[in-house]
């Protein structure tokens, strides 16, 4: 029986970690969550009277939580046993991490020279362990990671109105990730050139909401029936577009019947600018 506990672990709460798991197992008690991870009712009560998980407890309840979240790859396996943990050495250490040397391995550990030559010696701490094996995971999984998501520009500051108009100014840009599996999932094929800007104003109800975000295509032609980011006299509007195959005018359209359609005579279209086509509208809800 693995008997070591971790000290100093970042869990500074005990109890809303436990509420964190059964929320995550979807039960009532401890026990029900050592049930689902594959222990015995007694293994809660261990935890709860050190008010600490173990080390392979810690790890397992990692391993469901990336399993959820479909973010492990498939050729790799986290079902490190607690044999494993308990007899893991620097030899261990370095062939899971894929070190050359006790050099390497320092460095990576972000320890000296001196603490790999004292493991070898006197074992490795529980603690070091953990970060070895977390290690293991990132490494393994940041490759997978890179692939799997793309970086694009999120303007907070920059409105697109669905309703009169807005101007803006501010053009401070931050960098929010987005998951290309979610990106396919909206039919989004072309995942460059994406940006995410906040809509205000409800006169595109019910296809967006005030303070939705939408992802938006730079760079590309729309065609009549798009949701449009449309730039008229330097004010941003999210609008439906329609476009006079003759040239002689361009409609655009809220579906909110409560406002109006903004409609662009031959001379006037001078002043349109297109920015881009909405190709998705999504809301962050904090609870």
């Amino acid at each position: 029986m693995y008997k070591k506990y971790l000290k100093g672990l970042d869990m500074a709460d005990f109890k809303v970690l436990v509420e964190e798991m059964k929320g995550f197992y979807g039960v009532k008690s401890l026990e029900a969550v050592a049930e689902k991870m594959g222990y015995t009712p007694h293994s809660a009560t261990s935890w709860r009277n050190k008010k600490q998980l173990t080390a392979h407890a810690t790890l397992k309840y990692q391993e469901d939580k990336n399993k959820r979240l479909n973010s492990m790859p498939q050729s790799i396996t986290f079902d490190f046993d607690e044999q494993f943990i308990e007899n893991m050495g620097v030899k261990e250490a370095k062939e899971l991490l894929n070190c050359a040397n006790d050099k390497e391995l320092a460095e990576l550990l972000g320890i000296k020279m001196e603490s790999v030559n004292n493991y070898r010696v006197r074992g490795l701490p529980d603690k070091v362990k953990l970060i070895i094996l977390t290690r293991f995971y990132q490494k393994d999984t940041l490759k997978q990671h890179k692939k799997s998501a793309i970086m694009v520009n999120y303007y907070p500051f920059i409105n697109a109105s669905a309703g009169y108009g807005i101007a803006n100014y501010e053009l401070e840009c931050k960098v929010m990730e987005l998951d290309t599996a979610l990106l396919r999932e909206c039919k989004i094929v072309n995942i460059h050139n994406l940006e995410v800007i906040k809509i205000v104003g409800d006169s595109m109800l019910p296809y967006a909401e005030d303070g939705n975000k939408v992802i938006v295509e730079r760079k590309c032609i729309p065609k009549n029936g798009d949701i449009v980011i449309a730039v008229v006299r330097d004010e941003l509007y999210i609008k439906q577009i329609e476009i006079d195959p003759t040239g002689q005018w361009t409609r655009l359209i809220s579906s909110n019947p409560n406002y109006g359609t903004i409609l662009l005579n031959r001379q006037e279209q001078e002043m349109l600018h297109i920015a881009g086509i909405v190709r998705a509208v999504f809301n962050i809800k904090v609870f």
